[in-house]
């Protein structure tokens, strides 16, 4: 039963880590498509003419 018991610990921490390891890199390209869309969004307006600029 012990040895049951130590090893559903053991899973736990191995999935923690496993979580870890896929929730790190996600974040990372999720900031990275967001600050890609910003991007794209702050070009698209310095690049509006100036008209238009003034309805902003």
């Amino acid at each position: 039963m012990e040895m049951i018991a130590n090893s559903c610990r053991g899973l736990s921490v191995f999935v923690d880590l496993m979580a870890d390891r896929i929730l790190v890199p996600l974040a990372i390209a999720a900031a990275l498509v967001g600050a890609c869309i910003i991007g794209l969004e702050v070009a698209q307006m310095l690049s509006a003419p100036p008209a238009e600029q003034n309805r902003l």
